[in-house]
């Protein structure tokens, strides 16, 4: 005589849109907001989304993203199917006028001017740049040349989150004057020196030249005819 015993299973689907790179964790639900019991399950370096199949149960599932962790509490997977949606926030860093630069998300440190753990990237980019992440609270660094930026504890725990990059607009004139090339480097501290690293420039100009910047001190060089 032959004799089977059917298991009831159930079929997870964690969710987390946009976003790649991601590790999800299944764990034994311990009934406590935010924290988690024993691992059952894991699916790493995953985009969008990581589906699991397991005994049904209640389960807390722990995402992962870089250093940034969310945890969704006591799925109820006693069904054949279950669903878990990921808290996700876009965030928008705004630098208008600036070209090639590169900006880092971080885990936030709560300390003014550093930065934790970095999280996400996006590189060469021109006037803003978008990232998909966890909610959470985050920290920004904006990189033009040599010249670096940091926002503080920016708040991500809502879908939509925006950060402002503080900017300047430097002129710097010479009237009457053709084919100048400017050049923008990083404050050296030394008088009549300009040997920190270049920045930006704008060549063959007449009567003025113009910069987008990130705020800080620089030194100006100015170059008549030939570059």
């Amino acid at each position: 005589p032959t004799c089977l015993v059917e298991i009831p299973l159930a079929t997870l689907t964690v969710s987390f849109p946009g976003l790649s790179d991601a590790h999800s964790y299944v764990h034994k639900a311990d009934g406590v907001s935010g924290t988690y019991g024993a691992q059952d399950s894991s699916s790493t370096w995953k985009a969008n989304s990581a589906t699991f199949t397991l005994l049904r149960a209640l389960y807390d599932v722990r995402v992962v993203h870089g250093p940034t962790t969310v945890v969704l509490d006591s799925i109820d997977c006693t069904s054949g199917t279950c669903f878990a949606a990921a808290p996700m926030a876009s965030l928008t860093v705004m630098f208008p006028g600036l070209t090639d630069a590169h900006t880092y998300v971080h885990a936030t440190d709560g300390a003014a001017g550093t930065y934790g753990a970095q999280d996400s990237s996006s590189t060469w980019r021109s006037n803003q740049a978008t990232f998909t992440l966890l909610q959470a609270v985050y920290d920004a660094r904006i990189v033009h040349g040599p010249a670096m930026t940091v926002l503080d504890g920016i708040d991500c725990r809502s879908a939509e989150c925006k950060a402002e990059v503080p900017l300047a607009a430097l002129t710097v004139s010479f009237p009457g004057k053709a084919s100048i090339h400017t050049y923008v480097r990083m404050d050296d501290a030394r008088t009549a020196s300009a040997s920190g690293g270049a920045v930006s420039s704008a060549t063959w100009r007449t009567n003025s030249a113009k910069f987008v910047l990130l705020r800080g001190m620089y030194d100006v060089v100015m170059r008549e005819g030939a570059t």
